[in-house]
């Protein structure tokens, strides 16, 4: 398994242009961010308490670019 890297949310633009097999950059590069379509995808985290179950959404943005699909959530000031 490849290990995962950590770096912050501001690296994204950065990151996207690396190969994450030979860690060089990519010959054609991944177009900017901010000129891919926005979507957003609404997940729910729920907890059990007692007999019943308490819900709330939590909700993810992504850039649909067209060599990669990147959550954008920690980027986005939505």
């Amino acid at each position: 398994m490849i290990p995962v890297e950590v770096f912050p949310a501001s690296d994204l633009p950065r990151m996207l242009q690396m190969d994450v097999k030979t860690g060089r950059r990519k010959k054609v590069p991944v177009e900017e961010l901010a000129a891919c379509p926005l979507k957003k995808l609404i997940q729910w985290e729920c907890e059990p308490n007692g007999d019943q179950v308490r819900c709330w959404p939590v909700k993810r943005f992504f850039r649909i670019c067209k060599q990669v699909t990147v959550e954008v959530t920690a980027l986005e000031k939505v």
